[in-house]
């Protein structure tokens, strides 16, 4: 599992679709697709924002110091 999947599942988990975390993000919904699909990566100031707002640090994002 990488950030991507740690984010979809986070995402996943509080009910909330593509186009609400485009909404947070201040991003079309094709935008934030491409994020999960993998098709574009996210600058690190989005990936801060996403942090913030699922209140994790980055090192739970990036699974640093978790075994899966």
């Amino acid at each position: 599992m990488d950030y991507i999947d740690r984010i979809r599942a986070l995402r996943k988990a509080q009910g909330l679709t593509q186009k609400d975390m485009a909404d947070v993000l201040g991003v079309a919904t094709s935008m934030y697709n491409m994020y999960e699909t993998r098709q574009r990566r996210m600058y690190v100031e989005t990936f801060a924002t996403l942090c913030s707002y699922f209140g994790v640090s980055a090192d739970d994002l990036l699974g640093i110091g978790k075994e899966e």
